[in-house]
């Protein structure tokens, strides 16, 4: 899905957007089609501002019980493509302004939809998917789903990041 500059015609382009090779895949799977356009409007003769909506119906794996996860991600979108180089990466310190997370530095006049669209994708997906806030997750010593029932392991005090501080406090405490 990538739209030359000299394609723009008459300074407005709309593109409709489809799941066609561009989705991120890996993570995050397709859950059905991909919904969307992309208007590219020719701002300079070397810069074209791009605005698009997605709906994108995605599956991902439940952050504590690894169940699948179906969700629909709407999105809005906004690019400046500029041909040219980002002149502040050769700057050491520099504030980085909302603008900046929106311009597109490009090595040639074409603007790839896809990229675009599998970065606003994955920007969008929530930092921890759950399949619901109530999700008791896996069983760690066995990996049960807790969700179906409860296993037979005991529960274990000495599982956990911070059991080895406990043992050496114990063994502190009875030396002392």
């Amino acid at each position: 899905m990538q739209v030359a500059f000299h394609d723009i015609v008459g300074n407005q382009c709309v593109r409709r957007i489809t799941d066609d090779g561009w989705f991120p895949g890996e993570d995050v799977k397709s859950a059905g089609p991909v919904e969307g356009t992309a208007v590219l409007r020719r701002t300079a003769v070397d810069q074209v501002d791009v605005t698009g909506t997605l709906s994108v119906p995605v599956e991902a794996p439940c952050g504590r019980c690894c169940r699948d996860v179906r969700l629909v991600l709407d999105i809005e979108f906004f690019y400046r493509c500029i041909v040219g180089e980002d002149e502040a990466g050769t700057l050491q310190e520099m504030e980085c302004r909302e603008e900046d997370s929106q311009t597109q530095f490009l090595t040639e006049p074409v603007v790839d939809l896809g990229a675009l669209c599998r970065e606003q994708v994955l920007l969008a997906l929530p930092a921890r998917i759950l399949c619901s806030s109530e999700c008791k997750g896996l069983c760690q010593q066995c990996g049960a789903d807790l969700n179906q029932g409860s296993c037979s392991c005991q529960p274990s005090t000495d599982t956990g990041p911070f059991a080895a501080l406990k043992r050496l406090k114990d063994n502190k405490d009875r030396n002392h």
